[in-house]
């Protein structure tokens, strides 16, 4: 694994430890203390109730991998159904009492950390091909299930995010962001030949990693969120900490004061709610249109080439300058893509990128969520990797049904359905 301080690759467990730790939870001051408020039945969005606990228990994957505690969702399920009603009338109680109070336990605080490689990423040394996932201790994640649920059906009643956020929401998804773009871009080809489409791919860096925790609040607070919801959350995201697990060693627990856990069934929704003021920014832009899902959001504009691309300017200027404000980063490395759609042009306009004092030289093909756009839409490179990918994907399965035992054709055909199916299905119908 590289140091990108030094650019040296580490020697021991111990300096990975440390790079990764640097990485991926980086050390800012701590949220001030402050007196916590009295908070009364109406500074909640609704009081919980046995049902609300019943089915965030209840809806829990039964063998997803558990926290330091090392206890299964399955084994809280039995308890919680079985026909002595101590444990289930006990746990309903402590949830209450969570929310009634305002207050995360500590215990629940504390997480295992595992380095996941990203797939597709050819260089093994970079930090940038892994990512963290928070293994959270059990019935933590059930009270924060709790919260979600409750959270989620607020932002709905009280239309918070803006309709162009894809991410982490119920009946949104990838695909209709994608879906979103290509047709308004093929919608204002037919109405008007002449006018292009213009458009940039921005990446939120690090996304739930550089959540700031005092905006996130601050956010929150101007979104109208009850005081006792607000006062939870902050528990929540405080006061917490990690220990990373990297080649089944175990590193010691270490304070993490910024970020929200990747794991949580809460994070994404907070994420969407800490980047409502983002899309608020682009609204503002006249001619500026955008479709995001979490950390990935597309700006684009129907223009001639050279007023498109200024507009996209000072709409990557806006995110840089709501990035500032929110302690966190916009990409403005590889990650950030620029495309003019249409037939090719002579010398066409070049975006500047803000900070840097340079100028983008606009793309042939960029990809927006998993599918390569190429700039007349006619998504032949995008196929073709797919082809590329599900003929290797097919050899290996191969391969593995010509071995002495070889596989049973149930296995061939799951292993089709599960590996192979998902390769070319994926954004289908696109076109």
């Amino acid at each position: 694994m590289r140091n990108p301080l030094t650019n040296s690759i580490t020697k021991t467990v111990e300096e990975r430890f440390d790079v990764l730790a640097a990485t991926f939870f980086p050390q800012v001051p701590p949220l001030t203390t402050h007196t916590r408020p009295l908070i009364t039945d109406e500074d909640h969005i609704e009081l919980m109730s046995a049902a609300d606990v019943r089915r965030a228990v209840l809806e829990f994957n039964p063998n997803k991998a558990p926290g330091p505690d090392g206890i299964f969702s399955k084994t809280i399920q039995a308890l919680y159904k079985s026909d002595n009603p101590l444990f289930r009338d006990r746990l309903n109680s402590l949830f209450q009492a969570c929310q009634h109070k305002g207050y995360h336990p500590t215990e629940w605080k504390t997480s295992h950390t595992v380095i996941i490689p990203k797939p597709h990423k050819k260089d093994k040394a970079s930090l940038k091909s892994y990512r963290p996932i928070a293994l959270l201790n059990t019935m933590g994640k059930m009270l924060e299930r709790v919260f979600c649920n409750s959270i989620t059906a607020f932002i709905d009643r009280s239309s918070i995010l803006n309709e162009y956020q894809f991410g982490c929401r119920k009946g949104y998804s990838a695909p209709d962001a994608l879906l979103k773009l290509i047709n308004d871009i093929k919608s204002k080809q037919e109405t008007n030949p002449k006018t292009r489409t213009s458009a940039i791919m921005v990446d939120i860096k690090g996304a739930f990693d550089n959540v700031d925790h005092k905006h996130l609040l601050e956010t929150l607070d101007k979104k109208n969120f009850p005081q006792g919801t607000i006062e939870w959350i902050s528990s929540f995201i405080t006061n917490r900490s990690t220990a990373i697990i990297t080649d089944g060693i175990v590193d010691k627990t270490r304070p993490t004061t910024k970020g929200i856990p990747q794991g949580s069934p809460l994070s994404p929704i907070l994420f969407n709610i800490y980047t409502t003021g983002l899309y608020h920014r682009l609204s503002e832009i006249p001619g500026i249109k955008f479709a995001g899902f979490v950390d990935d959001v597309t700006i684009y504009c129907h223009d001639s080439q050279a007023r498109a691309t200024n507009s996209l300017g000072l709409a990557l200027k806006a995110c840089v300058e709501w990035a500032t404000k929110a302690h966190t980063e916009i990409d403005l490395g590889d990650k950030l893509n620029f495309i003019h759609f249409g037939n090719k042009t002579a010398n066409p306009p070049r975006l500047p990128v803000p900070c840097q004092q340079t100028l983008r030289e606009p793309q042939d093909e960029a990809k927006v969520l998993g599918v390569i756009l190429d700039r007349k839409l006619n998504f032949k490179p995008h196929i073709s990797l797919k082809k590329e990918q599900a003929i290797q994907a097919i050899n290996f399965i191969t391969r593995l049904g010509g071995t002495t035992d070889g596989l049973t054709g149930f296995a061939f055909k799951l292993l089709y359905n599960s590996c192979i199916v998902p390769i070319i299905s994926y954004g289908w119908g696109m076109g």
